[in-house]
């Protein structure tokens, strides 16, 4: 299962960036509310960087391709600039005008070797591109450029615009079919723990915790239970309950849902269940899970399971903070 939440570390460059100085014009129409917030960096505008970003654009070229061009060199005419200095790399971030990163909207690159480069050319050597149709969403974004260079960094924005009309055209609902019902999740925490006097074991669909000495005589109601295998954490799943994960990636410990939600919020696919979680639990990771009381026309006995916080405590302790999503 992908780590949806490998840019939560750090510090908040780019929120600055974008916040600052900015103008914030018109958000994409589907944007900031369904984003995670913009990657995180350690690194700091140096105001005497050794790098120089020139004439970064962004243009459409043939289909659906965003192109980008310009360079990033070393700026030898720069204060404290070394002679031996070289590039040491260059990355790419999309983001809402209002500061939120953008799911499914990477930069693609060819590979390129930047040992003893003073300068790299986007267009050219880089080859960087976006292809519209890789996320959701449209109205008005900003590309990031980042050059890297012996521990200092300078950067460069370029807005370009997704078009609404092509991309994201409303669909109009046939008046002879009828809408679906909305179903709404309603949300609840729950705390598990490997600790003989917590609970460690959970019956999603009646919300009943149980500890360990109760575990095995409600092993046919339980759905979830709590194991730790050396230093990962992990869900046994009980009989007939079945779990894949959330596919959307919108959902993390800074911006998760509302405490009632519109099952259409939560995304999955039917092919990716399965009766056994196959890797550890990691913090900030969302699964949908199906219990044996699962109906698929109200929608009762399926839960998003959300992992707030998983923390290991000495050598056999594991607590486990969740929230969880189920019909109201």
């Amino acid at each position: 299962m992908r780590n949806l939440f490998k840019y939560i570390f750090g510090v908040s460059l780019l929120v600055f960036l974008v916040g600052c100085g900015e103008d914030k014009g018109s958000g994409p129409d589907s944007g900031s509310s369904s984003s995670s917030l913009i990657p995180m960096s350690s690194h700091v505008v140096d105001p005497n960087s050794a790098v120089i970003i020139q004439n970064f654009n962004a243009s459409l070229g043939s289909g659906d391709i965003l192109s980008l061009s310009g360079s990033v060199s070393i700026d030898f005419e720069a204060q404290y600039t070394e002679e031996d200095i070289y590039l040491d790399s260059v990355t790419f971030t999309v983001a809402t005008i209002d500061g939120y990163m953008v799911p499914g909207a990477e930069i693609i690159t060819v590979p390129f070797d930047f040992t003893g480069e003073e300068g790299v050319d986007i267009g050219l050597d880089l080859q960087a591109k976006l292809n519209l149709r890789s996320f959701e969403g449209c109205g008005n974004f900003k590309v990031f450029v980042f050059g890297y260079a012996n521990g200092k960094m300078n950067n460069a924005s370029v807005q370009f615009t997704k078009d609404k009309d092509y991309y994201c055209p409303e669909v109009i609902p046939s008046s002879s079919s009828a809408e679906e019902p909305q179903v709404m999740m309603k949300r609840f925490g729950v705390q598990l723990s490997t600790n003989p006097m917590a609970k460690i074991a959970i019956d999603l669909d009646s919300k009943q915790l149980f500890s360990i000495s109760e575990a095995p005589a409600n092993a046919e109601t339980i759905d979830l239970t709590l194991r730790r295998q050396g230093s990962e954490a992990f869900f046994t799943l009980g009989s007939g309950v079945q779990m894949a994960e959330e596919m959307s990636g919108k959902y993390d410990v800074v911006n998760y849902p509302e405490e009632l939600t519109p099952f259409s919020s939560f995304f999955f696919r039917e092919s990716d269940f399965t009766a056994t979680m196959e890797e550890g639990m990691i913090n900030g990771i969302m699964y949908i899970i199906k219990t044996p009381q699962f109906n698929n026309e109200t929608k009762a006995g399926i839960f998003a399971v959300l992992v707030l916080r998983r923390e290991m405590i000495g050598s056999n302790q594991t607590d486990v903070e969740l929230l969880v999503w189920g019909k109201e």
